[in-house]
């Protein structure tokens, strides 16, 4: 019984730790490239900022290289530690669409590891019923992986004013486990500024059976 015990836990081990590896790896791999000064000399411009609360603290370091790329490093922290630390880099492909990958460590949650990528590029408008073009519809597609789970995610904004939008979203989520289903949930979402700030109504329709109708002020 220990024997097929030790192997169980022989088997889990490398699940664990090559995500933490590269996180490790990609960390590293930033703070190195700092430090030549042919990347160092490429950086049009930074911004670190922080922030001290009753809830915890956070800090953000953010680059903005010559050629419009930019990393984005992050650490959040509450009265027990460290909560949550992550990196983020955006490109952009000539003529493509923009990718943004990112990669988080949190070491008090049960997938302590997560992997992000998000592709997003505009594309021509939609008619109006006018026939005038409308603003360039902006479709966007996701994908995380953690320790448990993986998702993928869509969605679809268009402006239909300078003041109104309109936005649809799906997202596909499955558990590594064998046999596990594949979950969906699907929103459908309208923007309106109003005053200083644009007021955001929302539906959530999930095949869990938790649909939710919300409406948000989000102030500038």
């Amino acid at each position: 019984m220990a024997t097929r015990s030790a192997r169980q836990s022989a088997r889990r081990r490398p699940r664990v730790l090559l995500p933490l590896v590269g996180f490790v790896v990609l960390a590293y791999g930033s703070s190195l490239a700092f430090s030549v000064g042919d990347v160092r000399d490429k950086v049009k411009n930074w911004d670190v900022r922080g922030s001290v609360g009753t809830d915890g603290s956070t800090v953000k370091a953010t680059y903005d290289f010559d050629d419009g790329n930019a990393l984005q490093l992050y650490g959040v922290a509450d009265g027990g530690g460290l909560t949550e630390a992550g990196s983020k880099y955006q490109f952009s492909i000539q003529d493509g669409p923009r990718v943004k990958l990112g990669t988080s460590y949190s070491p008090k949650a049960t997938d302590k590891v997560k992997y992000m990528v998000d592709v997003d590029h505009l594309a021509q408008g939609l008619k109006g019923p006018g026939g005038e073009a409308l603003a360039p519809l902006a479709p966007k597609l996701g994908a995380s992986v953690t320790q448990s789970t993986a998702s993928l995610r869509t969605s679809l904004s268009q402006p239909l004013t300078d003041d109104l939008s309109v936005g649809l979203g799906l997202e596909l989520a499955k558990d590594h486990a064998r046999g596990s289903p594949i979950t969906k949930a699907a929103t459908a979402q309208t923007s309106y500024k109003l005053g200083d700030g644009t007021l955001v109504g929302r539906i959530l329709a999930s095949d869990k059976g938790r649909n939710q109708i919300s409406a948000t002020y989000r102030p500038k």
